[in-house]
């Protein structure tokens, strides 16, 4: 994913399971060298990245044990809520990898308690999903209320006839949002809890 996507989607998405190391420099695409300067979102260091909940590293070729012992430690200060990921490149041999990162992995973690788990379920330990109240006074806006905070803003999801686009509520207070949803469409509205 290049820069700007990830800035992007710092506003919706409060991790990435594939973030880089500061690499790059000027006029190249993939330039990496800044941070997300969004509150609460990951920190890169070296390759190891931070989440205000979690650990995560990544770039298998480069992790070291230094890195996965990192993320222990973490794991611990932060009471058993971390996450260790890791990601490869399409343009190397990815199973060369995911083996390396495999064994280096479980030679690190040798009697700690830990699991496996795919994106989506390490991610779940813990959530808790945003439940929208959504209310319609008559006037030209439909109002969208969150139970929680939630990280950024919310994501709107608009089909309107034939097209389907994403579009900005306006934020109304902390957990208030509102949109002028086009007569005979339907919108679709999803976020994030705050972390």
């Amino acid at each position: 994913m290049r820069p700007d996507l990830a800035a992007w989607l710092d506003l919706f998405i409060p991790f990435d399971y594939s973030p880089h190391p500061p690499i790059g420099g000027p006029g190249e695409a993939m330039d990496w060298r800044v941070d997300s300067h969004r509150p609460n979102r990951y920190r890169s260091r070296g390759n190891r990245v931070e989440v205000q909940t979690a650990e995560l590293n990544s770039i298998t070729y480069t992790m070291t044990e230094e890195d996965v012992e990192h993320a222990f430690t973490n794991e611990a200060l932060i009471g058993g809520a971390g996450v260790l990921a890791y990601a490869g490149h399409d343009r190397r041999n990815l199973l060369t990898d995911l083996e390396r990162a495999h064994t280096l992995i479980t030679r690190v973690a040798a009697g700690r308690p830990w699991h496996w788990a795919n994106a989506q379920t390490a991610l779940r330990r813990g959530y808790t999903p945003i439940v929208w109240n959504i209310r319609y006074f008559g006037g030209p806006a439909t109002f969208f209320h969150a139970d929680q905070t939630i990280y950024g803003c919310p994501f709107l999801a608009v089909a309107d006839g034939n097209l389907v686009y994403r579009d900005n509520p306006t934020r109304e207070d902390e957990l208030t949002w509102a949109f002028k949803v086009p007569k005979g469409a339907h919108v679709a509205i999803a976020a994030w809890p705050s972390l």
